[in-house]
């Protein structure tokens, strides 16, 4: 009889143990889907923003607000198509170094770094010189800009951004307002404002860069004739383009009839070219005609 009892209560504990392992299964399962559920949606909220901000930035470059624009919410959403090309190569290229470093440093910190060196002293001053001559640079760019204006007006934004992260570092340097703020929040506060920063100007800039701007053959249906332009962007409705008197306009997506591309495509040529014109990509044969 002792014997069959102990049997069931082995069982028992065992039934229990698989069940508690089921739970802690299905418990893990609920927790990982409910972060990949609030990740994607600060990615889609933190994307929405990011698209608005390069959109104002567009906008202002031409001295268009929002309220005379004739865009919708669709158009804004969809302006991370435009935006996304152009920031994913230098943020991929920073990871890259980002990861590179880290593998030449052994994954050291800071401290580890300089406490490994055979004159901590030196090593320290050595690798917080970038640091000095940084935070000198920001407000002396930024101050360039107040003085000289639109000259100086790709320094600005390094300027803005340096100015903020010595903001901030000097706000979160006391320990009582940092023990009061999560990692996740300084982390925040720290960069999404510079990145911010970062495409309103990408979006002021993009009005006269090559990424955005391609000059077009397009036939006017209302008027019956076709123009040179060049577009800025498309919407959903609306072709904002610069004409050849330089005016910026409007055409309605319906009035177009046929749009021909006048400025064919250049092949990067890469460096060698600089040295022999041998080692140039050549430009495609013209097609002779059948017959």
């Amino acid at each position: 009889g002792h014997e069959d009892l102990s049997g069931v209560r082995e069982l028992s504990v065992t039934d229990s143990q698989e069940s508690a392992r089921e739970e802690t299964r299905s418990a893990g399962a609920t927790l990982f889907f409910e972060r990949v559920g609030l990740l994607g949606g600060a990615i889609a909220s933190l994307s929405m923003i990011a698209s608005v901000v390069y959109d104002w930035g567009f906008f202002t470059a031409l001295g268009i607000s929002f309220a005379d624009a004739p865009t919708t919410i669709s158009d804004h959403i969809q302006s991370w198509l435009v935006w996304l090309p152009i920031v994913a190569p230098p943020a991929v290229f920073w990871l890259g170094i980002e990861l590179l470093t880290r593998r030449i440093e052994r994954g050291m910190t800071e401290d580890e770094i300089t406490e490994s060196s055979p004159s901590p002293v030196w090593m320290r001053r050595f690798r917080d010189s970038p640091y000095f001559f940084m935070g000198a640079m920001g407000p002396i760019l930024v101050a360039l800009w107040v003085f000289f204006g639109e000259i100086f007006f790709e320094g600005l934004f390094f300027g803005l951004s340096i100015c903020w992260f010595l903001l901030i570092g000097w706000v979160f340097r006391h320990p009582i307002v940092r023990a009061r703020h999560s990692h996740l929040f300084r982390w925040s506060v720290y960069w999404l404002p510079p990145v911010m920063i970062g495409i309103f100007f990408l979006g002021s800039r993009s009005v006269e860069s090559d990424f955005s701007s391609k000059e077009y053959k397009i036939n006017v249906r209302s008027i019956s004739s076709t123009k040179n332009v060049e577009i800025l962007r498309t919407f959903e409705r609306w072709m904002l383009v610069r004409d050849e008197h330089n005016a910026i306009v409007w055409i309605p997506m319906d009035d177009i009839g046929r749009m021909e591309l006048v400025q064919t495509p250049r092949p990067f040529r890469g460096l060698a070219c600089i040295f022999s014109k041998n080692w140039c990509p050549q430009s495609p044969p013209k097609r002779l005609p059948d017959g």
